[in-house]
């Protein structure tokens, strides 16, 4: 595949556009009125199984080998090999807009709800690469992200107290009036 040596990057990139996709959901839910997300992991699984979709679909670099006649439909041929560097500097330039803008507020929320939201968000993240938009932005304040990793309750009390305080958490993102740009 065309991304063979940076499936780590198009796999961040994923879990922040799917994490991105999501915060504006829940949001466009509480201020139009919409359903409620009943499952937000859920939601976030969807959107980015759909987002890693239209890449491929936007891509249009990558033909099955079935529609050149071969025998196997799970094998791919690269068509063209260049990609728009411009959407993709647009892309970066707004997710480190979008969590430069977050991290402080994340910062200001209470500690047990800013807590919360760190863990899901490490849970979410990987680690063995370059630091992702999100990583930077909270490392301005001295947060690593890495130090969360792992860090989930174990008792079936803790776990509903640390997923009623990771609501809380989502809902405040959702309602931060930082956040209404890119909503």
């Amino acid at each position: 595949p065309s991304w063979l040596g940076q499936e780590k990057d198009v796999i961040d990139e994923i879990v922040q556009e799917a994490i991105c996709r999501t915060f504006e959901r829940v949001r466009k839910a509480e201020r139009e009125g919409a359903e409620p997300v009943k499952s937000k992991e859920c939601l976030c699984k969807t959107i980015a199984r759909h987002y890693f979709i239209d890449l491929i679909r936007k891509d249009k670099r990558i033909v099955h080998l079935t529609q050149i006649n071969s025998a196997s439909s799970d094998e791919y041929v690269i068509v063209d090999d260049v990609a728009d560097p411009t959407e993709e500097v647009l892309n970066e330039m707004f997710r480190a807009s979008l969590f430069d803008r977050l991290a402080p507020e994340i910062m200001n929320f209470p500690k047990k709800q800013s807590r919360a939201l760190l863990v899901d968000l490490a849970k979410h993240s990987h680690f063995d690469g370059p630091l992702t938009p999100l990583q930077r932005a909270l490392l301005q304040y001295g947060v690593h992200l890495q130090d969360y990793q792992g860090s989930r309750p174990a008792s079936a009390l803790e776990r509903s107290r640390h997923a009623a305080l990771l609501s809380l958490a989502y809902r405040r993102v959702a309602k931060l009036d930082s956040m209404k740009q890119y909503i």
